[in-house]
């Protein structure tokens, strides 16, 4: 019984810890939308949007460059 108290006190008293992390997004400059995401490895990940946008990042998503696209053609997914 006094191991049940204890648990259910570490729940109540400590929920931070036992939440899952919110997800943070940065917006991209050019403010358009993005419509697929892919990552290739640990660093790099490719993304592809509305009006032929291409980013990608080399860095785990700290920077993202903008890769030549296709204008006004709308990429909604990504295929290797």
């Amino acid at each position: 019984m006094k191991l049940l108290v204890a648990l259910l006190a570490l729940f109540f008293f400590f929920p931070a810890q036992l939440m899952a992390q919110a997800m943070n997004w940065c917006v991209l400059p050019q403010g358009r939308d993005l419509y697929a995401v892919h990552a290739i490895d640990q660093n790099t990940a490719i993304a592809v949007g509305e009006q032929g946008s291409i980013y990608r990042t080399t860095d785990a998503g700290k920077t993202w460059n903008v890769q030549i696209g296709v204008p006004k053609q709308d990429l909604r997914s990504i295929f290797f």
